[in-house]
């Protein structure tokens, strides 16, 4: 098996989507909890919430996932978590979560095959991700090579 670092495909970040932490919600709910059990409620200070370890938990739920998944299909012998990237500022991109992919001679020989298989798919996909443009220097080319 060889590992390719990479980052974890259609994982849409933090900021912004359904995966961003929701401590407001978790107080009312606590709160809620409280009320009904006749206790005071808490204010915002009082429960520290521990960002890093929900980020890191989704990251993980998501690799474990999407390896389960892409091993069904065996493009992937296995998906495992590195690291989460977060932007200075979110202007411009979203987190993205670092990954190492382990795939086997059996995998790569079935990605292949089904990307030849969808040849005019993914040379479309490629245009549209790395052709150039305003404000865009590609890294890699957007033509499919045989």
């Amino acid at each position: 098996m060889k590992k390719y670092d990479t980052y974890l495909p259609l994982f849409p970040g933090f900021y912004g989507t359904m995966f961003e932490s929701e401590e407001e919600a978790e107080i009312d709910r606590i709160n809620s909890d409280r009320s009904d059990a006749g206790l005071e409620k808490i204010d915002d200070g009082s429960i520290e919430f521990d960002e890093d370890g929900y980020r890191r938990a989704i990251a993980a739920k998501c690799c474990n996932f999407l390896s389960k998944k892409l091993q069904e299909l065996n493009v992937v012998q296995d998906i495992f978590f590195q690291d989460i990237i977060s932007p200075r500022e979110y202007n411009f991109a979203n987190d993205s979560i670092n990954i190492a992919v382990g795939l086997t001679v059996k995998n790569r020989r079935a990605i292949q095959a089904y990307v030849l298989g969808h040849r005019k798919e993914f040379q479309e996909f490629l245009k549209s991700r790395y052709t150039a443009c305003s404000g865009f220097i590609p890294s890699y080319s957007n033509l499919l090579v045989d």
